[in-house]
């Protein structure tokens, strides 16, 4: 019998979106690795190519920095980020509040 949208087999599983227990070993194993050879490894970037340093680098970031979605003029969000009409008068006045610090505009009353 195949499960309903939503559901799964173990109800008490993992909650969805956590990393198993092997990713996050290994992660921590990865980190501890780095840590521990950071020295040597300054040492191994500093010796390369300005090329290949920039090929590394580049290689590098995304696990340093996370990679951002560009922005065009024509994106529209799949919904609304709030819905307007179900503030409160005190979240509304607090979103004013809010863009006018970062507009620089005042807000009025």
């Amino acid at each position: 019998m195949p499960f309903k949208k939503g559901e799964s087999g173990n109800p008490s599983g993992r909650p969805p979106g956590s990393a198993n227990k092997i990713s996050r070993e290994i992660r921590l194993r990865m980190a501890q690795f780095v840590d521990d050879n950071i020295d040597g490894v300054q040492k191994w970037f500093e010796a390369l190519e300005d090329k290949d340093k920039l090929f590394y680098f580049k290689e590098f970031l995304p696990f340093v920095i996370p990679k951002m979605k560009e922005i065009t003029g024509d994106d529209t969000p799949s919904k609304p980020l709030f819905n307007y009409d179900k503030m409160s008068l005190d979240e509304k006045k607090t979103l004013f509040e809010l863009l006018a610090r970062y507009t620089g505009d005042s807000p009025t009353d």
